[in-house]
């Protein structure tokens, strides 16, 4: 799609389809989902090039920007395959602040949402999705966990816009840490 911004966010993903290879993940944060602009999506590539999933944001709004960041995780879900992260940091969850943002965690294998998390701490231009992480274990289940960053939040320090970093258990959601 003209100017969809393809390739603006690239991201290893493990093994989704159990063939001992890799997948990629690519960000288009710009293209326009049925007639609502710059929704954005994401596109899983096997490792022979070919497409294997497209997905889009479960809550699509204009200029969201679905796919401005992504990365692959390891297995949150338990299937044994890998999963993949997106984050739309201009989303407006709910009654949250304006681009305030999300990040949505997908299974690898299927496309299937499986949690939508947004900002403890959701301020007005807070972009939390601006940036997004799969990491090994850290909450001790065995199942992948994600990082997302926050950058335009303010923690009460000077200057404003410090930013924040939000450590996520992959498989409940549940928020393990904030930096």
């Amino acid at each position: 799609e003209a100017n969809g911004r393809f390739g603006s966010a690239v991201a290893a993903v493990p093994d989704v389809n159990n063939d001992g290879r890799g997948e990629m993940a690519v960000g288009a944060p710009n293209e326009d989902v049925a007639a609502v602009n710059e929704t954005g999506r994401v596109y899983l590539y096997s490792a022979y090039g070919l497409r294997r999933l497209t997905l889009t944001s479960p809550s699509p709004e204009n200029g969201g920007k679905f796919g401005f960041s992504v990365a692959g995780v390891p297995d949150v879900n338990g299937d044994n395959f890998g999963d993949l992260i997106a984050g739309a940091p201009f989303e407006n969850p709910g009654g949250s602040p304006a681009d305030s943002g999300r990040a949505y965690v997908f299974s690898g294998a299927s496309g299937v949402r499986r949690l939508t998390l947004v900002s403890p701490n959701a301020e007005v231009g807070g972009l939390f999705g601006w940036s997004v992480a799969g990491i090994a274990d850290i909450t001790g289940d065995g199942k992948g966990d994600v990082a997302i960053g926050a950058p335009r939040e303010n923690p009460g320090f000077t200057p404003a816009d410090n930013g924040r970093v939000y450590l996520f258990n992959g498989f409940t959601g549940n928020l393990s840490r904030t930096l």
